[in-house]
């Protein structure tokens, strides 16, 4: 599991119905699926200790929480496609969350996947909240376009 945009686990910007705790229990009730590694991505600065005190102790052995941005460039250490490539299988089942309320950044992270057939082969799903006008997530309460940069009105930014 990837989660590009995590403020805390057990919160997000809508509370816990956002969170990457919910999405994973989302996941292992509906769907019976355990995820072996989580890798999460937060450019916000969050203390450690206020992040790590909120996250179920059955999760820190397979969490991997990096406090900084990432990047849609796969030869950035930071990049979390660069660590998809790396870290899974094509066999692996893996969901790739997309929310860092940067549209520009965002759109060319969807444009590399889109155009690397390994990481096609890779990801199974992926969740983004597009910053566009209309988007259905906003229908559940993801996105306030109004502090956003770019064009929300087309895949090109």
């Amino acid at each position: 599991f990837f989660d590009l945009g995590c403020t805390f686990f057990d919160a997000g910007v809508a509370g816990l119905r956002d969170s990457l705790k919910s999405l994973l229990h989302r996941y292992r009730t509906l769907a019976g699926i355990e995820f072996d590694e989580i890798f999460a991505w937060e450019a916000n600065p969050v203390p450690p200790d206020q992040y790590w005190q909120r996250v179920d102790l059955n999760f820190t052995h397979k969490l991997h929480f990096y406090n900084t941005r990432t990047s849609e460039d796969l030869k950035h250490p930071m990049s979390a496609l660069r660590m998809v490539l790396a870290k899974t299988d094509p066999d692996d089942f893996v969901v790739f969350k997309l929310d860092i309320d940067d549209n520009p950044v965002e759109v060319e992270i969807i444009l590399t996947i889109l155009r690397t057939p390994e990481l096609i082969a890779r990801i199974d799903e992926v969740i983004w909240e597009h910053h566009v006008k209309g988007n259905p997530t906003q229908w559940f309460g993801w996105g306030d376009l109004s502090h956003e940069r770019g064009d929300y009105s087309t895949l090109k930014s």
